[in-house]
């Protein structure tokens, strides 16, 4: 049976093994594919096929990729929460940590189409947090370099090879990183279109002012707590 292939760095592992070089060096040469237009697995075959190798043997599992981060965003609420905010975060950031837009939001729709989250009794967070929040971003950019197709512009379209059960996803990933292109985005909250640069941790005014105006009557309700589960008045 063969072996289903869930993120671009097990992929370009594999292809480095079978070649018998370095994972640097592949990855050096699927960026100089990429670099010229063509999307992460096309530039896998076309290094297979100068090798030949069977390229059938070096594809990513799209479905399998989409149940994984469902998986990992359904197991935990306190988890999910972190995982959400350090992406939002890192979404936002200037540096070369930087997440891609692209593989934000197909998180986003990923996490959207799960049911909800039960929230845990517990309070500390998960001790894997770090490990799984990795893995759901390298699965997301996985995900989106096989469901979309690209060119050195960035996204071009939905991929022919996307599976039927991920073109919704794919075309809001599409759709939305045009928008994002443009300077628009939409409220992570109530949906509404904005322009990005007045985005507030990628929110509206609206729903940003509510947002903190809800923590601020909390932290003030906290800060008058005189005992467990009484405040003053």
């Amino acid at each position: 049976m063969k072996h289903l292939i869930l993120t671009a760095r097990d992929l370009l592992h594999k292809l480095a093994h079978d070649l018998r070089v370095s994972y640097q060096e592949v990855a050096k040469r699927v960026n100089v594919q990429m670099s010229e237009g063509l999307g992460l697995v096309e530039a896998v075959h076309a290094i297979a096929r100068e090798a030949h190798l069977d390229v059938d043997e070096y594809s990513l599992d799209a479905v399998g990729i989409a149940d994984e981060v469902r998986l990992i965003l359904s197991a935990d609420y306190s988890q999910t929460l972190m995982i959400s905010a350090v992406l939002a975060q890192m979404v936002s950031g200037t540096g070369p940590d930087r997440l891609p837009i692209p593989a934000f939001i197909a998180f986003l729709e990923l996490l959207s189409s799960i049911s909800a989250v039960p929230k845990p009794v517990r309070n500390e967070a998960p001790e894997d947090v770090d490990e799984q929040t990795t893995r759901v971003i390298e699965l997301c950019t996985s995900l989106v370099s096989v469901i979309n197709d690209w060119s050195k512009e960035g996204i071009v379209g939905v991929s022919r090879s996307c599976p039927k059960s991920l073109i919704g996803v794919s075309k809001a990933v599409l759709r939305k990183t045009r928008m994002y292109q443009q300077g628009m985005w939409s409220c992570l909250s109530c949906g509404r279109i904005i322009d990005f640069r007045d985005a507030h941790g990628l929110l509206c005014s609206d729903c940003d002012a509510k947002f903190y105006g809800e923590r601020a009557e909390e932290d003030v309700a906290e800060r008058n707590r005189t005992g467990y589960g009484r405040s003053t008045t």
